[in-house]
């Protein structure tokens, strides 16, 4: 068929103005965008992950609720960028990324509303803080004198003015009639006392540390450092101790303690736990499990005593233990050794359980003393550039009365093949978005995999001595309590004595160390002890289904992989990530 030239002339003058088509999205690279302005965020408010990547810290924590609605803000403009990539069109490991990313905006837009409810000066929750705050301060390398002495000088405004923030949140808090409970005052003024006693040692510089600058310059600088402790470090110190000190602010505080008892408080609780075990999951339900898993182990423990020959009640043989010499170190030396001894027992036993290692090496370190009166325990560190080396920061106050009757559990649980195994591996794995690289928002995959860790050394028989097997048991009981007393402190009404007593009934705990735990689950950080206990029973259950999924083709070395290649996951991503890894009736597929 032929067509008139004009017609002709009119089609192809159409055709030549019509719109190009648009260039198809890249949408792992949007994705990966986001996640790398995420982490430049995270970055710029952490002096850990600062010091971890080797940075100059220049800036502090910002406690400020400005800082707060500026990151809501930013939150809230990523929520609506991931929105506009379906995560349907991602690769699995993008699809993760964005998972995790939407996870953690929408805790953070979720969170908002509870800002007068938190306590950031509470001995977990100031005391990590200033921990590494202290560390930014003794590795501070003057390398460029004139700038790096300007920015040393303006690290101490930092840091006074979290303190001040700090106290401005205390001042916020009175005037909305919410105070810190009684109970937990002596531990958070002790907690400041300490540090502002050693804040001069730590922040002081020695001339010895201006290598790099002419002589006559160095006694400026250590002249100029002292002065502004003096005048803004000390006093800052001095007037956050003032009000938590004074008369007025511990007549208002309440006796009772958790959540609950503040308004909007049982709200909040309900957000923690989930924020915290990364599930839908209610705190009763929680409280539930823990009841069932402290009668099981509550059984379990009589069945060894039986074994051992004991005639007597727990209690009596608890206090046994609590004096017997095998269990006490005399040293901090000794507690190293004891903890060295049970890695040692470990490491020819790895390859059995695992493909992965990490490069990072492990070791034991004794915890700054300052914040040993405040923690039960202690707490993993994580290889930083200034110190390669995942650590156990143990506490080793008080030794005559730290029995180790559960060391190997608790080693276990921190090192290998517990936290150390699944941080270090994070961190070493260039594969993942730097965002990912360094997740900590994931409490229920980090405990429950410490806790898991544990579980694996006993399931392979490194504890099967009575007694290492009793210890054990103290651990697991330990968590299960927690579910117990966490919930029902926050959220069920109990006073503190109800759960100082439940724990006295069933733990091996020392009443120091119950004081401590029972103040830190109902004053310093609700919720959080729930993810050690929930975190273990996914992780099991998981396994158990992956096993069912893979029949015989199970490989426990497939399953670690699965979990630890993607690095920590809120729970809940991981539950539907293994799903596709473990689906029913087929061995598992690559690792994601």
């Amino acid at each position: 068929m032929r067509y008139p030239a004009p017609l002709l002339a009119a089609a192809l003058l159409l055709a030549s103005c019509a719109p190009a088509p648009e260039p198809a999205r890249d949408y792992a690279a949007e994705v990966a965008a986001l996640a790398e302005e995420a982490w430049r965020e995270l970055l710029a408010k952490s002096p850990y992950l600062q010091l971890k990547h080797g940075r100059l810290v220049r800036r502090l924590p910002d406690l400020d609720r400005r800082r707060l609605a500026a990151d809501v803000a930013f939150a809230r403009s990523l929520l609506e960028r991931l929105d506009a990539i379906p995560a349907a069109a991602l690769a699995p490991e993008d699809a993760l990324t964005h998972a995790v990313l939407r996870w953690d905006a929408e805790q953070t837009v979720a969170g908002e509303r509870f800002y007068w409810l938190s306590f950031p000066f509470t001995p977990y929750v100031a005391g990590l803080n200033l921990q590494f705050v202290h560390q930014a301060f003794a590795s501070y390398a003057f390398d460029a004198p004139e700038s790096h002495a300007a920015a040393y000088l303006g690290l101490i405004d930092e840091y006074a003015a979290m303190l001040d923030q700090m106290r401005a949140h205390l001042e916020g808090q009175i005037e909305r009639g919410i105070y810190l409970p009684r109970p937990a005052l002596p531990g958070v003024i002790g907690l400041f006392r300490a540090f502002r006693d050693g804040a001069r040692g730590v922040v002081a510089v020695a001339p010895e540390r201006l290598g790099a600058f002419e002589p006559a310059a160095r006694q400026n600088v250590v002249e100029a450092v002292e002065r502004r402790i003096a005048e803004r470090l000390e006093p800052a110190f001095d007037a956050l101790l003032a009000r938590l000190e004074s008369a007025a602010y511990r007549e208002r505080a309440p006796l009772a303690v958790g959540l609950a008892q503040y308004p909007d408080g049982e709200a909040y609780y309900r957000f923690l736990v989930r924020a915290h075990t990364t599930m839908d999951v209610t705190p009763e339900a929680l409280h539930e499990l823990g009841t069932r898993r402290v009668a099981e182990l509550a059984a379990e423990m009589a069945a060894i005593r039986d074994q051992l020959g004991f005639r007597g009640t727990q209690a009596e043989f608890h206090r046994q233990l609590r004096r017997d010499p095998r269990f006490l170190a005399a040293t901090p030396e000794d507690v190293e050794a004891r903890f060295r001894d049970y890695l040692a027992r470990l490491e020819p036993r790895i390859g059995e359980l695992f493909r992965r290692l990490p490069r990072a090496p492990y070791d034991v370190r004794r915890l700054d003393q300052a914040a040993e009166g405040s923690m039960t325990f202690g707490y993993y560190q994580p290889p930083t550039a200034a110190e390669p080396v995942g650590l156990y920061r143990y506490n080793g106050s008080h030794l005559d009365q730290r029995s180790l009757i559960f060391a190997g559990p608790l080693i276990y649980h921190e090192l290998i093949p517990g936290h150390h195994f699944h941080l270090a591996l994070q961190g070493e794995n260039e594969s993942l978005p730097l965002y990912r690289r360094e997740y900590l928002g994931a409490s229920a995959f980090n405990e429950g995999w410490g806790n898991y860790g544990a579980y694996l050394a006993r399931e392979i028989g490194l504890l099967d001595d009575p007694y290492d097997r009793y210890g054990w048991a103290i651990f697991d009981m330990f968590i299960s309590v927690r579910l117990v007393v966490d919930t029902g402190m926050n959220l069920l009404g109990w006073s503190l004595e109800e759960g100082r007593e439940y724990m006295r009934r069933y733990t091996f705990q020392s009443d120091a160390e119950i004081a401590t735990e029972t103040l830190r689950y109902a004053t310093d950080l609700p919720g959080q002890a729930l993810a050690y206990k929930a975190g273990l029973e996914k992780l099991l259950e998981l396994r158990r289904r992956a096993q069912e999924a893979a029949g015989d083709a199970f490989d426990l070395r497939d399953f670690h992989d699965a979990v630890l290649a993607p690095g920590a996951l809120p729970l809940s991503i991981l539950e539907e990530n293994l799903s596709r890894r473990f689906p029913s009736g087929s061995g598992p597929t690559q690792a994601r």
